[in-house]
């Protein structure tokens, strides 16, 4: 027999030895009051709660067959030794180079006078430079390259990395040398190497363990793959022609993917929706599809199998879940019971916490980088942003940016939303949204992806206090976080009343934490003698 902290533990489903006595009889009991058929009936029909059981139970099950089906991947040295040899060229690293830039760029409608005018300005920096001035804060100062807010840093990058006759100028520099000013189509650059990390050829000593990670990673995804076509063609599953293509693009959110009915009368279906919700960032359509036709099929393999284990596991997850579900429904609805007049008064005290979000309207330009010369591109959106800055009309800075013969820039104008709001519809822009914008600002260039960004704050409205009535949802839960403890012990001791439940004093005093330690070690019934019957009805 096992003893009984233990049984309770595994009742309520996690270690709560530290609770004590009257903690394992407390959440017992709130198990018991909620659990009632009726309630976790009406929970189970809910949509939500039902998606949440049946992937919760479909990952469990599926963990479960491979567990049980767990294969030792041994990679012998000889193995590594072996791959190392046959990809030492793999291994080997280039030289690669940090360095800082600095850019004065050349304004779109310079001439060719205009343009000395600025090489000689950038000659003068250079000056500085070489007579002691940090390159670093000339950048700052100076510099209208993207990437000048964090010093001009680029790379570490390769000889192939860069293109053209920068990448002369960066791999012919001795480390903290300042080259001289480099003319190009978009302004005229001065560039200094930070670091260089030498060219190696690494020995296998010190490969081994990377190689032997790697192929031991490699034959667990083979045999994962098996184990996957093994159990496809036990239920008579053809597997969509696309699984194992890394290019398959990712299909439609209506579109149906898979539809197989098993023998159990299951059935599995899958949605460009579903794969869309299980991707993680780095992994493609196809990857996505054999993770979740995998738990599938695995998770019915368990039921096949262990029927009596897949059912014991699902009675578990059922239990927690409604029971986490209807304590937070009960919670809720306690705090139903809180009077107007206290959410006021937490409020009135509060009256900084209660603010509306500060609102933007915004006209969002962007332009495509590709496969173009990056200083070229970083040009367009800087040249935009000083009109704008010089107080160029916004509609007439963009008509005089906009290449003619070829659609590459985009022009948005995103009405007055909320800054939390924009941010999560428009993650390109999230980070710079929550700086300090102001109406008439133009924030940029930005980065995102494949394009720059170029932001015009046209409007800007800050926040306001917020009043009980428009901030009331907000109050209670705020007033809920403030106040967890006291309104868990006085929803606690109404659904005690509710079940004449209570647990004597003097029974926590003779039984308590004697009793626990007793149990540690005692099965179900021993020890029983040794306690009077009133000693237990006071419990």
């Amino acid at each position: 027999m096992l003893p009984r902290l233990e049984l309770l533990e595994r009742k309520l489903g996690f270690d709560a030895s530290s609770l004590g006595f009257e903690g394992h009889v407390q959440l017992l009991f709130e198990r018991s009051a909620l659990l009632a058929p009726a309630a976790v009936d009406a929970l189970v029909e809910d949509a939500g709660f039902a998606a949440t059981y049946a992937r919760q139970l479909r990952t469990r099950l599926s963990r479960m067959h491979l567990q049980r089906n767990n294969a030792r991947f041994d990679v012998t040295v000889e193995d590594a030794r072996a791959h190392f040899d046959a990809n030492r060229a793999r291994f080997k690293r280039p030289e690669r180079r940090a360095f800082r830039n600095l850019l004065l760029a050349f304004p779109g409608e310079a001439d060719d006078a205009a343009r000395d005018a600025i090489c000689a300005r950038a000659a003068g920096l250079r000056a500085e430079i070489v007579a002691g001035a940090s390159f670093e804060a000339m950048v700052y100062a100076h510099s209208m390259s993207e990437n000048a807010a964090s010093g001009g840093q680029v790379g570490p990058v390769t000889r192939s990395d860069l293109r053209g006759s920068i990448g002369e100028i960066i791999f012919a520099l001795e480390p903290g040398a300042v080259s001289e000013v480099a003319r190009t189509r978009v302004g005229c650059q001065l560039f200094q190497v930070i670091n260089i990390a030498p060219a190696t050829d690494p020995t296998f000593a010190l490969m081994q363990e990377p190689i032997v990670r790697q192929l031991a990673d490699a034959e667990r995804t083979r045999w994962w793959r098996a184990q996957l076509d093994a159990e496809a063609a036990r239920v008579d599953l053809t597997l969509p022609t696309w699984i194992d293509d890394p290019r398959a693009p990712m299909p439609e959110p209506d579109a149906e993917v898979m539809r197989h009915a098993l023998p159990t009368g299951e059935t599995i279906a899958i949605t460009g929706r579903d794969l869309r919700q299980h991707q993680v960032p780095g992994t493609r359509p196809a990857g996505v599809l054999q993770s979740l036709l995998g738990e599938h099929l695995f998770a019915h393999a368990t039921r096949r199998e262990q029927p009596d284990a897949a059912r014991a596991v699902a009675e578990t997850i059922r239990s927690d879940l409604a029971y986490a579900a209807l304590r937070q429904q009960a919670l809720v609805a306690h705090l139903d019971t809180v009077p107007d007049d206290a959410l006021q008064a937490h409020h009135a005290q509060n009256r900084d916490v209660f603010q509306s979000d500060p609102e933007l309207e915004l006209t969002v330009y962007s332009w495509p980088i590709g496969d173009a010369d990056p200083l070229r591109v970083v040009a367009r959106p800087r040249a935009l942003i000083a009109d704008l800055e010089r107080g160029t009309p916004p509609e007439q800075a963009w008509t005089d940016r906009v290449d003619a013969d070829v659609d590459e820039g985009r022009r948005q104008r995103l009405p007055r939303a909320s800054i939390r709001a924009l941010g999560q519809r428009h993650p390109e822009l999230a980070k710079a949204l929550f700086q300090d914008v102001s109406e008439g600002r133009v924030i940029g260039p930005l980065r995102y992806a494949n394009r720059l960004y170029a932001v015009h704050v046209n409007a800007h409205i800050p926040s306001r206090p917020l009043s009980f009535l428009e901030a009331r949802d907000g109050v209670r839960q705020h007033y809920a976080q403030q106040n967890a403890d006291a309104l868990q012990r006085a929803w606690f001791d109404a659904l005690a009343a509710q079940h004449d439940y209570a647990l004597h004093d003097a029974a926590i005093a003779r039984f308590g934490e004697t009793l626990v330690d007793r149990l540690l070690g005692a099965p179900l019934g021993a020890g029983a003698s040794d306690a009077s019957p009133d000693a237990t009805r006071d419990g």
